[in-house]
């Protein structure tokens, strides 16, 4: 039921709409929307660190797309082969007690490895009462909607190349 899965929610109930609702079939009070990606050599990291990486973006933009969709916060758990397993959510997510100490700042979201955020579960758990806080977040951003384009343009070149 995920970004590209999206028309075939008509006809199911809400329960099911928000259960399958993302990568991982998830119960409907699970507040957030999860994307998973498994790659042997994307993201390309340097294009992470001085720019901009399309790979990533797209990936982005699928967890925003269905997130806002929904009505969940974004969750992106990605594993490159040989290089580690990470999850990059909201930044606005953040609070004083859980800053990571080994992060990465990429637009508005925040990168860490997948042992932090198994580390401070609790903590990402209790993100649910912030839920109206991304809700608007998500649509306010420009970032999100331009990471959301991104996605429509890509699948749109895509269907096109066909």
């Amino acid at each position: 039921m995920g970004r590209s899965n999206f028309a075939k929610r008509q006809g199911l109930s809400e329960e099911a709409q928000n259960t399958l609702g993302s990568d991982l079939i998830c119960p409907a009070w699970f507040p957030f929307s999860v994307e998973a990606k498994n790659y042997a050599d994307s993201p390309i990291y340097h294009t992470i660190i001085t720019g901009d990486d399309p790979k990533l973006n797209h990936w982005l933009g699928e967890a925003c797309f269905d997130a806002k969709n929904f009505g969940k916060i974004p969750l992106l758990f990605f594993k490159t082969t040989r290089k580690g397993a990470f999850v990059a959510f909201p930044t606005t997510l953040l609070d004083n007690s859980v800053k990571p100490t080994h992060s990465l700042q990429y637009d508005e979201f925040t990168i860490v490895g997948v042992e932090h955020f198994v580390k401070h579960k609790e903590y990402f758990r209790a993100c649910a009462l912030q839920l109206p806080k991304i809700i608007e977040w998500l649509d306010t951003s420009p970032r999100v909607a331009q990471l959301i384009k991104f996605v429509d343009d890509t699948a749109a070149k895509k269907k096109k190349a066909k």
